[in-house]
């Protein structure tokens, strides 16, 4: 969603604007405007800021509702760390499938043993793009050609 917001020019305490990513337009203020607002020049300003604010929050928890979990399939030996505490960080070649997009934190995730086998829900709380060297040897080891590891901290739920 974009927000496109305009000040009127005849009048520096009115605004405007659009949620669709069109330019508004003066014909706007009249009819078409998705929202307008009038205040003095400062309040103009902020509710600037809080509109856009207030409509990426909302778009934002809108993507959550509608998003799937992230999918986390695992060998045995890591699944059962997951699933004893022992274990509560992945490791991933960084790349289109592992990044802060689609592990955004907040995220419900499934971390799976295997493809078909038992499921533990967590939810992503952190993610970190690092260096490969900066890796633990283990991931360094499954990802010899990556050059950035993909951290997500997937804590059981307290």
């Amino acid at each position: 969603m974009t927000v496109r917001c305009i000040v009127n020019p005849e009048n520096p305490t009115e605004i405007w604007g659009t949620l669709d990513g069109r330019e508004p337009t003066e014909s706007d203020h009249d009819f078409g405007a998705d929202f307008y607002w009038r205040g003095n020049e400062i309040e103009v300003t902020n509710a600037v800021a809080n509109i856009v604010a207030t409509i990426e929050a909302a778009a934002a928890r809108s993507a959550e509702l509608t998003e799937k979990p992230l999918f986390i399939p695992l060998r045995t030996e890591w699944f059962e760390k997951f699933d004893s505490g022992e274990k509560d960080t992945e490791y991933r070649a960084y790349g289109p499938r592992w990044n802060e997009r689609t592990c955004r934190v907040g995220r419900e995730a499934t971390i799976s043993h295997g493809y078909s086998g038992k499921r533990l829900k967590r939810r992503v709380a952190g993610f970190v793009k690092m260096s490969r060297m900066a890796a633990p040897y283990s991931a360094r080891q499954i990802y010899p050609d990556a050059e950035f590891i993909a951290a997500i901290h997937l804590p059981a739920s307290t």
